[in-house]
């Protein structure tokens, strides 16, 4: 019985680091997950305001058909050494519109699938920002639930663990609630298109992961260990 304890100590460690993680995650908003999509955001901001001063030059818009390099010729508006400001984080160029649907003029990223939806679903616009439809993932409302409803179940069991067998009842709270937080986080993985955000909840699913496998088996053993 004593060879499968875990300390109370490193229980209460493990608990309060698994249930800080679960408050963590289920706040964030999908849109704070990709650094491409929100510095693509910028450069569209940033194109636009070149668009507004090539205005206050000539006169007159940019035209259609030549507009980003009649831009790049002008190196009051732009310097050679700096990055080509009408390129995405993908290296496509930005879209031009002149006149624009949303405005005198729509500048938009037709997004990391790099297919023209006009703006919608995953472009990146200068009236609507970073569309929801960039991040979305289906799964990503489930795997907050989970985070939250295993940590809370975890609590649950440990509040009532009195009426658990000790040495059933502390290994099912980390059971719970590491078991939880890996399925969580892996239906909170970004389905692909800034991967570069998925290593920390990929460390979280492997840490979670193994410590579900050590608590089931220490319920597993303790279980037929106390029926036997």
């Amino acid at each position: 019985m004593s060879g499968n304890a875990i300390p109370s100590k490193l229980m209460a460690q493990i608990r309060l680091f698994l249930l800080a993680l679960a408050l963590m995650l289920f706040p964030h908003r999908a849109d704070a997950w990709s650094s491409m999509a929100s510095k693509t955001y910028h450069k569209v901001i940033v194109a636009a305001k070149v668009v507004e001063e090539y205005r206050l030059d000539s006169g007159k818009l940019p035209d259609v058909q030549h507009s980003w390099e009649s831009i790049r010729k002008d190196s009051q508006l732009i310097s050679p050494e700096q990055p080509d400001p009408f390129l995405d984080y993908w290296k496509q160029e930005l879209v031009y519109r002149n006149p624009g649907s949303h405005g005198e003029f729509d500048i938009y990223s037709v997004g990391a699938d790099g297919i023209d939806d006009h703006g919608a679903k995953d472009d990146i616009s200068n009236w609507s920002g970073v569309n929801e439809g960039y991040y979305w993932k289906s799964f990503w409302p489930l795997g907050r639930f989970t985070i939250i409803t295993s940590s809370v179940l975890g609590i649950l069991i440990f509040f009532g663990r009195r009426k658990i067998p000790r040495h059933l009842g502390s290994p099912l709270v980390g059971l719970v609630i590491s078991a939880g937080a890996a399925l969580g986080c892996f239906w909170l993985l970004h389905p692909g298109i800034v991967p570069d955000r998925n290593g920390p909840l990929s460390l979280v699913i492997a840490a979670s992961g193994i410590l579900s496998i050590v608590f089931l088996t220490r319920v597993w053993r303790n279980f037929r260990y106390f029926k036997s």
